[in-house]
């Protein structure tokens, strides 16, 4: 597999459908977390006294944290139906399952199935099934980041290990750990909607993808990683332009001009990153012996 092929790819596909970069905006991941850059934008934190506020609305501290966890919740479930959405139309450019005059699909999917049973006999896409199935997943990764991450603090801390290179190596372990469940989930999704697999039949074909190409995976993931990195410097610098422009009291338009600018670069990037991970996954499992087996797999769903 050419990587570099993957990229061009994913740059071409991002360049020439702009309505994909609605998906961009509001998708979140692991290579979009120049989101948290945003709230930067407000001075003074000020962004962080929502719960205050509620909690006048609503008159009481209960009441607003019951708030703040439907509005988490709905979120929640609202982010991983977007993502869902993404991978739908985004199979459709790689598939070809639009009905372009004269295309022809280069792998026949299950969703491909369902597509077209779709468009003959108007039957409706599993987006329930698949919804639950994505939420379990995201819900397990977060469960799993979250608390191999608070193990590995609080191991650092009993042992009394406050040294520079410990924290390091540390950060280090959080980081790939995370990368790596992060992966599986991305993988899960792809396997659930792309190819209809039950979430545990999904997460063992994951699970087995990792292992049998962990080479090709991590290769992958570090050369995103590396991109990733210059693409954060380069919204850093709108972050700091917009900063330098309240100082230097700039016209309001010039200040939306680059808010709006850093808002635009989010989300191209963003785009580019799912597409870039969706394409190599659609090109990998079509390589592999493992993917065979899951095809048998869907075909018995």
């Amino acid at each position: 597999m050419s990587y570099r092929e993957v990229l061009s790819q994913a740059y071409n596909l991002t360049i020439r459908n702009p309505l994909m970069w609605l998906f961009g905006l509001v998708m979140l991941g692991g290579f979009n977390l120049s989101l948290i850059n945003f709230f930067t934008l407000v001075p003074g934190g000020e962004w962080k006294t929502w719960p205050l506020v509620a909690e006048t609305i609503f008159g009481s501290h209960a009441a607003s944290l019951v708030v703040l966890v439907l509005v988490v919740g709905a979120a929640f479930v609202v982010l991983n139906l977007i993502k869902i959405l993404f991978i739908v139309v985004a199979h459709s450019f790689l598939h070809h399952t639009s009905g372009d005059a004269g295309s022809t699909p280069q792998i026949e999917c299950d969703l491909c199935v369902k597509v077209k049973a779709q468009a003959t006999n108007d039957e409706q896409l599993p987006y329930f099934s698949w919804l639950v199935k994505c939420i379990t997943s995201s819900a397990i990764t977060i469960a799993l980041t979250v608390g191999i991450t608070l193990a590995a603090n609080s191991v650092l801390s009993a042992s009394g290990y406050d040294t520079p290179a410990a924290v390091i190596i540390n950060l280090l372990f959080v980081a790939a750990v995370t990368c790596i469940i992060g992966t599986w989930n991305v993988f899960t999704n792809y396997f659930i909607v792309l190819h209809g697999l039950s979430f545990q039949n999904a997460s063992a074909a994951a699970i087995d993808l990792l292992v049998k190409h962990s080479k090709r995976v991590a290769e992958f993931v570090i050369l995103l990683s590396v991109i990733y990195s210059f693409s954060v410097v380069v919204g850093n610098v709108f972050i700091q332009t917009w900063h330098f422009s309240m100082l230097a009291h700039a016209l309001p338009l010039v200040r939306l001009a680059l808010m709006a600018g850093l808002a635009l670069w989010f989300a191209i990037n963003n785009s580019f990153f799912n597409f870039a991970f969706l394409i190599f996954f659609d090109r990998t499992v079509k390589a592999t012996p493992a993917a065979e087996k899951s095809a048998q797999a869907v075909a018995q769903v």
